[in-house]
C-alpha cells in the first residue's frame, strides 16, 4: 500500500519504525512491559518540554483533551481569565474556559496578525487575572507568536500562563522551565509525528500549588489532572485503559526526535519553512502571517491555484 504525501499540519507522514511499532502484539496496561515503556516515554516526553519528568502527563486523547485537562483542572467558576486569540484555536481555548465557569476577556487579533505582548501588560495593569490563555503557533493561519515574551509579562503580574503548542512542540523552540511556563500542551501527531491519540502535558510546580489548592472540586473524571499525576507516579494505577498501541508508537517516535536531536529538529523545520515561503512568494503568492512559523505555512492561494494544487496533490498521492 501507498502510503499518501499527507500536506496538512496534522497527521503527518510516520516513519517505517513507528507504523511498525503499531503492530507490535499487545500487551497488558498493567503489565511490566507496559510500565517500563511508559516510564520511558515520560522521560522522553520531559526532555522534549525541557522539563522534569514529574512535570509530565501523558494521557490518550487528542491535543483539545489536553486543552481541556489543563483548563478543567485550573480554572474555576468565576475566574477571570485573559484569551489571546490569533485564529479558530485561540478561540476554542477561550470557549473552553468559559463552559467551565470563566469570565473571559478576549483580546482578538486580526487573522493573520500576532500576539503585541505591550497589549498583555495593558490588560494585566487594567485589571486582575488568573490566567492567561495563548497559541504558540496558530495551525488555522500559521501565525506564530512571541509566548517567551507573554511569559514575561505573566509572570511579573503573577498570571498563570498557558500555552497551546499542538502546532509546535517538537518543530519550534520552546523551553517550558526556563520561559516560565505553567501549562503547556500538545498532541502527538504533528511534529513529533506519531499516530492521533497521546495528549502530552507539562505542569509547572506553581500550577500544581494552584491546583491543590482549588476553592471548589474539579468537575471532571478524565480530565483531573491530580488523578492523572498520581497515576504518572506509579503507571500500574488503573484510571482509564490507555491507547497502548498508539503511546508505544508514540514512544519510539520521541526516541527518533531526541536521536537527531531537538535542536537539530528544529532547525530543520525553520530550514524547510525558509523554502516553501521562498517559493511561495516567488510564485506571486501572499503569505498569510505577519510573523510566519517554522512548522505551518499558509498562503494565500486563490480558487483557480487552490484548485489546480488539489488536483495535483490527489494524482500524487492516490494508493
Amino acid at each position: 500500500m501507498r502510503s499518501p504525501l499527507l500536506m496538512i499540519p496534522g497527521p503527518t507522514n510516520l516513519d517505517p519504525q513507528v507504523l511498525e511499532a503499531l503492530s507490535w502484539p499487545s500487551i497488558g496496561h498493567t503489565s511490566p512491559e507496559f510500565h517500563e515503556e511508559f516510564t520511558e516515554l515520560l522521560y522522553l516526553t520531559a526532555k522534549l518540554y525541557k522539563t522534569k519528568k514529574e512535570n509530565v502527563i501523558v494521557y490518550s486523547g487528542s491535543g483539545t483533551l489536553g486543552m481541556e485537562g489543563a483548563v478543567a483542572s485550573l480554572i474555576e467558576p468565576d475566574d477571570k481569565v485573559l484569551a489571546l486569540i490569533t485564529g479558530y484555536f485561540g478561540e476554542r481555548f477561550a470557549e473552553i474556559a468559559e463552559i467551565y465557569g470563566a469570565k473571559v476577556k478576549r483580546l482578538v487579533y486580526p487573522s493573520g496578525h500576532d500576539v503585541n505582548p505591550e497589549d498583555v501588560k495593558e490588560a494585566l495593569e487594567k485589571d486582575e487575572y488568573k490566567a492567561i490563555l495563548v497559541t504558540h503557533i496558530e495551525t488555522t493561519n500559521g501565525v506564530y507568536n512571541r509566548v517567551e515574551e507573554v511569559a514575561k509579562v505573566a509572570r511579573r503580574y503573577g498570571v498563570l500562563i498557558f500555552v497551546d503548542v499542538v502546532s509546535s512542540l517538537g518543530g519550534a523552540p520552546f523551553y517550558f522551565d526556563n520561559d516560565g511556563y505553567d501549562v503547556a500542551f500538545a498532541g502527538s501527531q504533528k511534529c513529533i509525528a506519531a499516530p492521533p491519540g497521546a495528549a502530552l502535558i507539562a505542569i509547572s510546580d506553581r500550577a500544581k500549588e494552584f491546583l491543590e489548592n482549588r476553592r471548589t472540586e474539579i468537575k471532571s473524571y478524565y480530565f483531573n489532572l491530580k488523578r492523572w499525576l498520581k497515576v504518572m507516579k506509579n503507571p500500574r494505577i488503573y484510571l482509564a485503559t490507555p491507547t497502548i498501541p498508539i503511546l508505544r508508537a508514540t514512544k519510539i517516535a520521541l526516541k527518533l526526535l531526541h536521536k537527531e536531536g531537538l535542536e537539530n529538529r528544529w532547525r530543520r523545520h525553520e530550514q524547510m519553512a525558509k523554502l516553501v515561503r521562498k517559493g511561495l512568494t516567488e510564485l506571486g503568492l501572499e503569505l498569510k502571517a505577519r510573523r510566519s512559523s517554522p512548522t505551518i505555512t499558509v498562503a494565500k492561494l486563490g480558487k483557480p491555484i487552490a484548485e489546480k494544487l488539489q488536483e495535483y496533490v490527489l494524482k500524487s498521492t492516490t494508493y
